[in-house]
């Protein structure tokens, strides 16, 4: 479940983070909304790590170029990054599932008394 929430949270988060972007101009907005994300941040993580993935990509954009404009390019290179590297994720939690299933732990023999 993790695994499919840190895909999920950071697609969340750029899509937040282009809504931001398109409405908060200019330094004192996005100072603003970069204090209001900073706060509600550690509270999300101890309620749900998929609203902490969320709004950690958008903190993470705001913060990096504060003050100059976004380049959307910014937003595409964090979505291709995250479902690339989710898609690894999920690829080695399948092959590492199948590799214990098809070996079944053996049981243990007594050992003989003689």
């Amino acid at each position: 479940m993790k695994t499919l929430q840190r895909l999920v949270g950071p697609v969340g988060g750029v899509a937040l983070a282009a809504l931001i972007f398109a409405v908060a101009n200019g330094p004192i907005a996005l100072g603003i909304t970069a204090a209001v994300l900073g706060a509600l941040v550690p509270v999300a993580r101890m309620r749900s790590y998929l609203l902490y993935a969320i709004l950690s990509a958008p903190l993470i954009l705001v913060v990096q170029d504060i003050g100059k404009p976004i380049q959307a390019s910014l937003l595409i290179d964090r979505l291709v990054a995250t479902m690339i590297g989710g898609a690894i994720v999920i690829a080695l939690n399948i092959a590492f599932d199948r590799l214990f299933t098809l070996a079944p732990p053996t049981p243990h023999r007594a050992s003989p008394k003689g």
